[in-house]
């Protein structure tokens, strides 16, 4: 699938200086507000919750750690209104050592997306020589890509647009991934 093919494009935006935890703004193609995070500091369990607005009266989405400092951790993302568990992402602990890599789970617990890293070599060489290079993931289900999240380079905040098959994946889940590399793969930067 070409990227002009997908069908839900947003962009995630990373506040660049927050005194105590990080926030996030999620914007749609149109450049609407869609969702609003805000993760706090010092949690041993991490857990972000997105907001219909910056006012933060309405929770839509959760994402919740299943354990406490878990490198190859498991993040369930559960709607706020229904209290559903939407599905998972679970992160693979080693192998994102050299190339980041997460797994989307539906809520049973079956495996259905890959998100990965472009390349081990352009990973290796962001890791260890020039950081500052943008990241790129392709969203695959079955070998066939369904999804692109993009690094734009930017000195003052982090950046990444997002481009997905919804008939593949829910935005939702979409969003929570976006955000776990924003959290937790973004930490390398």
């Amino acid at each position: 699938m070409e990227k002009n093919e997908f069908q839900y494009r947003f962009t995630v935006k990373k506040k660049f200086f927050t005194l105590l935890g990080k926030e996030f703004s999620i914007i749609a193609s149109e450049g609407n507000l869609v969702a609003y995070a805000r993760q706090k500091a010092f949690k041993l369990r991490e857990e972000i919750t997105f907001y219909t607005d910056k006012t933060m009266k309405t929770p839509l989405v959760r994402i919740k750690a299943r354990n406490i400092l878990d490198f190859g951790a498991t993040f369930d993302v559960i709607d706020t209104t229904t209290e559903e568990q939407l599905g998972s992402w679970r992160r693979m602990g080693i192998r994102s050592l050299f190339r980041d890599e997460w797994r989307a789970m539906t809520p049973s617990g079956q495996e259905y997306a890959v998100l990965q890293e472009d390349s081990m070599i352009a990973a290796l060489f962001r890791r260890f020589f020039i950081p500052l290079v943008p990241q790129t993931f392709h969203l695959k289900s079955e070998e066939k890509e369904i999804g692109a999240f993009i690094q734009k380079f930017d000195i003052f905040r982090y950046i990444l647009s997002v481009d997905v098959d919804t008939t593949e994946i829910s935005e939702k889940m979409a969003w929570a991934g976006a955000i776990l590399l924003a959290t937790i793969d973004g930490r390398q930067e």
